[in-house]
């Protein structure tokens, strides 16, 4: 976030770090007071990487049930209002933050997180872009998969 002015720095930090941080325990509560119940989950291969793609629309409740198993890396739109969820991802226990997005160095960000997939780890994507229009997915995801044959579970 190199591109917010130096007199805005601290308010932008307490902004994204404070906001990160209650969104961190807001998921947390919810997560440690609901009962939460996985189908399908014993047909996931312990021993190799995914691809979780999900409409953006599920971001919020996915936030609340992951919690990192595996190396996990994510591509996340780059803008400033999005700090607040980096620091989530962080504190989730995503290792790593590629940024980019479609109009913000997007192949470049692809590339990096390929390299990542290769290597074993495992992200999670919205396929309708940052953008949308919602639930139209985007070829990104399938070219990832593709490319490094790790498979996509919706």
């Amino acid at each position: 976030m190199d591109n917010v002015p130096p007199g805005l720095q601290a308010a932008f930090l307490a902004y994204g770090y404070g906001m990160g941080v209650l969104l961190y325990l807001y998921t947390s509560l919810i997560y440690l007071s609901s009962t939460i119940e996985f189908e399908g989950a014993e047909h996931l291969s312990k021993d190799r990487n995914h691809i979780f793609g999900l409409w953006h629309q599920f971001a919020w409740p996915y936030a609340v049930v992951f919690r990192a198993h595996g190396q996990h890396v994510w591509l996340m739109h780059p803008y400033w209002y999005m700090k607040p969820m980096h620091v989530l991802a962080r504190l989730l226990g995503v290792q790593r933050l590629i940024l980019g997005s479609t109009a913000n160095s997007g192949r470049a960000a692809a590339e990096e997180l390929l390299a990542h997939l290769r290597a074993g780890a495992s992200t999670s994507l919205a396929p309708d872009g940052p953008c949308g229009p919602a639930r139209d997915a985007r070829k990104g995801i399938l070219h990832l998969s593709a490319r490094s044959g790790v498979p996509v579970i919706p």
